[in-house]
């Protein structure tokens, strides 16, 4: 298992040394494959695909992609960013910042400040970045051949700060806690007690899914720091057991779960961060991101992921910047598209014109992409599905026992690129990461890795099977999603 690694070299490494932006900061958050505790991403074997890992994932899907329906409540969570009104125009802040390079800018020698020409750089541009901590028995790694399920990492609660760990998902906009009363979830867990800042409400937290995984509660408040980046009085999801406590107080704050997936319980990680847009958020509390752009706290107002594959060390989160070490190429940007969930940004979707296979027209048609790397495979409408299963040579739909919406081919065939279209340009995925492995054990024939799921706002979501081919910048400042080809 390959969880994220926050490691604490803190200014010394990339603080810019301009007075301009002495202010402003970004930070990487660096994941090592050899980290079983610390690291970022969770590998399972593909050697035989796991039915009820995706059919969960699938259900998943289903819930948290119901249709929106937009509104006065949704339009004003987002304009308290910008406190502007207007439903897209809220989105953006005032000016554009450029997006900043941590591997182009000009650095201190010391992070303090010491020997920097233009006085203390303050804490801009800092970057953590080291080695993970070992640990053999993590149970849920295949070095030798895996398919990638999250990518997750460390975040710091309360005062003093204690640490938990967090799966970092764009596909939604909460922030969920676990706490010491939770009876089944996964540690290190928070402690509210034990924090002089935290604040609980008597204002209830719910999520739910299909699959009846979730999360109920209260909303507390907090300070949160994720890589050295701080928003004080962070709202998020504290979440309960159902047991006969005074709301409001700290024992009150403990979470449980009916069944775990996708983030929750018994994963590798303890909680849920959500990078996505206020509107979409259940606790109705600002997003962390969206709390930084807010404070004027970021080299520019964006952040990037790069994962890895199949036990790789290398994969990172940076807030606040790009990393051209783990691309090549120019980034490509495509705008937003809130005309897809009327008016309102939820997500970080772009238009597409869809899925091909080996360079054909796309078989899909158009699909409005949502990318979403708290999601592992890639889901469109079954109609498009169809379609472009009907382009790769003796597939067909997958035995009733692997689940209705998935598709086989066979195991010892050499696939041609498949590939999704944003605006002119074809974006090919790597076919290992397509692969999910046998149907069944011994079985000739393979479950391929997008999938038939009908979502409401008829959305494709597309998850880390297409991001880790494909560099991925969110840049808010501009409301565009860019691609570039990874490393």
């Amino acid at each position: 298992m390959l969880p994220l690694t926050v490691s604490a070299l803190l200014l010394a490494s990339l603080a810019t040394c301009s007075p301009i932006d002495r202010d402003r900061t970004a930070a990487i958050l660096s994941f090592d494959s050899t980290s079983s505790s610390d690291s970022l991403l969770v590998a399972r074997d593909p050697k035989v695909f796991n039915a009820p890992l995706w059919q969960a994932e699938k259900n998943q899907i289903a819930a948290q992609y119901s249709t929106k329906t937009g509104g006065a409540e949704d339009q004003a969570k987002n304009e308290k960013v910008s406190g502007r009104t207007g439903r897209f125009s809220s989105l953006a802040p005032q000016h554009f910042i450029e997006e900043f390079d941590v591997r182009k800018q000009p650095v201190c020698k010391d992070g303090r400040g010491k020997k920097c020409p233009h006085g203390k750089p303050g804490k801009s541009g800092h970057r953590l970045h080291g080695p993970a901590k070992k640990d053999a028995k993590e149970p849920m790694i295949d070095v030798f051949d895996t398919i990638d399920e999250l990518y997750y990492g460390k975040l710091s609660v309360g005062t003093p700060g204690q640490v938990t760990s967090v799966q970092f998902d764009t596909g939604s906009s909460d922030l969920v806690v676990p706490t010491i009363a939770c009876k089944n979830c996964t540690a290190p867990l928070f402690n509210p007690k034990k924090s002089k800042t935290f604040k609980s409400s008597k204002n209830p937290f719910e999520i739910h899914y299909e699959d009846k995984s979730g999360a109920t509660g209260m909303i507390s408040h907090d300070t949160v720091t994720v890589a050295g980046l701080t928003v004080k009085k962070q709202g998020f999801g504290c979440a309960f057991n159902r047991l006969p406590l005074n709301v409001g107080s700290p024992a009150f704050c403990a979470r449980a779960i009916n069944k775990v997936t996708n983030g929750f319980g018994d994963g590798p990680n303890s909680g849920l961060i959500g990078l996505g847009f206020p509107a979409n958020a259940a606790s109705k509390e600002l997003p962390f991101f969206m709390n930084l752009v807010k404070q004027k706290a970021l080299k520019s107002n964006i952040f990037s992921m790069y994962m890895s594959r199949s036990g790789k060390e290398g994969s990172e989160l940076c807030i606040g910047c790009v990393d051209s070490a783990k691309f090549s190429g120019k980034i490509e940007y495509y705008p937003l598209n809130p005309k897809a969930t009327k008016n309102i940004q939820y997500y970080w979707n772009i238009k597409s014109g869809g899925f091909s296979y080996n360079g054909k027209k796309p078989a899909t048609g158009p699909l409005e992409a949502v990318i979403d790397s708290g999601t592992s495979l890639i889901y469109v409408s079954v109609a498009a599905a169809k379609a472009l299963y009907a382009q790769i040579p003796n597939s067909a739909p997958a035995p009733k026992e692997v689940g209705d919406g998935f598709f086989t081919f066979p195991c010892n065939a050499t696939l041609a690129p498949i590939s999704l279209q944003f605006g002119s340009k074809q974006y090919a995925m790597d076919s290992r990461d397509f692969n999910l492995g046998q149907a069944t054990t011994g079985s000739d024939l393979c479950v391929g890795g997008i999938i038939g799921q009908d979502t409401g706002d008829h959305l494709a979501i597309i998850g880390d099977e297409f991001m880790k081919s494909w560099y991925s910048v969110f840049d808010y400042s501009k409301c565009r999603v860019g691609f570039a080809k990874a490393k």
